[in-house]
């Protein structure tokens, strides 16, 4: 049985960033807590931003520090092709031929790697960006079907360079690889601060290359913090705002002919918003659509890593699902492309889609706690759920006063029908 995992565990020995982006149960997190939580729910990482900020001292620091060096750290180029993955993994025996069933097994469940940094992933072909995101997590294609990898437990952090909000690099990154990366962060915009930067002008080594850093592995305490947080229950408040973020934000106020969906209005959407002079191009409405459920699942885990990262930092801390999944919205949103590209050009926005994405979060962060918190006091929706809980939802029935948060009836249902089973 390995030991339970720290928060000092965590600390790593090189790279350093304390910028905060956001507080769970009155606990200030910070960019490093943001990537420890993703790495324990096994969340992939995408770090942008210009050279020198520390993205490959970060992945030097998992990959030895972390993960005593069992594992994967690749420096992108173009001419990497899958047969040098399979050779670093030990698996070229699947390029020679066909395997048995058992064969394929064993080969497979010998490979102990946790962690795949890829330096540059953009330089990389589309096909092998595939391939190291399949490692990433956790498998690999063979004759078109996932085999899972060892104990099945990776995660990644990948680097690259974005340049007016989009990648920059040999070959691009399509949305639907994007979309397996889960969290995408611009350490351009979530830098160090100035206390981080003191700290490391007080270093006597000005060395300028990356440092590789003390050999230790602590992959064991990291893989039972995730089957923890795997067997916790998800808070019903994460579930909502999860789904929220898929049904709410799709809401069109205005076309009742396109279904009341944004997604159905494709893409008029936002453009017919000021054409039309809708009243509600200003506010969410118009400002963002919905996410897909890939999406939805990245924010809602990258919460609950939120929150138990908080409580590593402080075992004092509240349990505080609506903070975590505003904290990881904020985070999750800015490449997502969920955030119409008009509301980025905004004044005050400068086309930065973290801005915009910070100023959106702020509406949503009003609209979620009018419904289950209001003025310090449980919110309309708090209400509903507990007597829902109790299977008596008929004595305190849920009359949302906009149309979006309807999409919570049938869930409120199915509670109040296990609770009169339960009651």
């Amino acid at each position: 049985m390995s030991e339970t995992l720290t928060y000092e565990d965590l600390k790593l020995p090189v790279y350093l960033n304390s910028r905060a982006v956001g507080a769970v149960g009155g606990v200030s997190l910070t960019v490093t807590d943001a990537i420890n939580a993703a790495q324990l729910v096994k969340n992939n990482v995408f770090l942008a931003g210009k050279k020198g900020v520390g993205k490959t001292q970060l992945l030097r620091d998992l990959f030895l520090n972390r993960y005593g060096g069992k594992g994967m750290h690749i420096e992108g180029r173009p001419d990497l092709k899958a047969d040098e993955l399979y050779k670093i993994v030990n698996l070229e025996k699947l390029r020679k031929g066909a395997l048995t069933s058992e064969e394929l097994f064993e080969l497979t469940q010998s490979v102990n790697y946790h962690f795949l940094g890829v330096d540059e992933l953009n330089r990389c072909p589309e096909i092998t960006q595939n391939q190291l995101l399949s490692i990433m997590n956790g498998y690999i294609l063979h004759n078109g079907k996932p085999v899972k990898l060892g104990t099945g437990f990776c995660t990644g952090i990948a680097t690259g360079n974005l340049g007016n909000g989009g990648y920059v690099g040999t070959f691009k990154i399509d949305e639907a690889l994007a979309d397996r990366l889960h969290l995408f962060l611009n350490l351009d915009y979530w830098k160090p601060t100035d206390e981080d930067m003191a700290e490391i002008d007080m270093r006597t080594d000005l060395d300028p290359r990356v440092v590789d850093s003390e050999v230790r592995d602590i992959s064991d305490k990291i893989i039972t913090a995730n089957t923890e947080l795997i067997k916790q229950e998800t808070p019903l408040e994460i579930t909502i705002i999860g789904r929220y973020l898929e049904r709410a934000l799709d809401y069109c106020t205005k076309f009742a002919t396109a279904g009341n969906s944004k997604d159905k209005l494709n893409e008029a959407w936002p453009v017919i918003c000021t054409q039309k002079s809708c009243d509600q191009r200003n506010t969410l409405c118009g400002r963002i659509k919905s996410v897909g459920e890939r999406t939805v699942k990245a924010v809602k885990s990258l919460a609950k890593g939120l929150q138990y990262t908080a409580h590593l930092k402080n075992p004092a801390a509240q349990d505080d699902p609506i903070n975590a999944m505003l904290t990881a919205i904020k985070l999750v949103l800015p490449y997502s492309g969920a955030i119409s590209t008009q509301y980025q050009r905004e004044e005050g926005n400068f086309n930065h889609p973290c801005l915009a994405a910070e100023h959106v979060v702020a509406d949503l962060e009003t609209a979620v706690k009018d419904q289950f918190e209001k003025n310090e006091k449980p919110g309309p929706l708090t209400l509903s759920l507990a007597y829902a809980h109790q299977g008596r939802l008929a004595e305190r029935p849920y009359a949302p006063k906009s149309p979006e948060w309807q999409f919570v009836q049938p869930l409120l249902e199915k509670i109040n029908q296990k609770g009169r089973e339960q009651a």
